[in-house]
């Protein structure tokens, strides 16, 4: 379970729980609260995208390596004859 989703439960919870008790929460608590989830959410997206990013480069590599081999398999062959 991703970390924005823990928070907002545990706000949802918090803010439940709160109304049973006949609290009532201010806006800017709950703008901060939004706020703090939006970072979240944010950071996630962006860990996800530089693994996205590497996997890709990763990728382009070995392909690079098996290319090099191929030629220099060709080059050999060269020579032989």
């Amino acid at each position: 379970m991703n970390t924005a989703a823990v928070v907002l439960r545990e706000g949802n919870i918090h803010l439940r729980e709160g109304s049973r008790k006949g609290l009532t929460f201010s806006s800017a608590e709950t703008k901060q609260h939004c706020r703090q989830l939006l970072h979240l959410q944010q950071q996630q997206q962006q860990q996800q995208q530089q693994q996205q990013q590497q996997q890709r480069q990763e990728k382009q590599q070995k392909q690079q390596q098996k290319q090099k081999q191929k030629q220099q398999q060709r080059q050999q062959q060269q020579k032989k004859q």
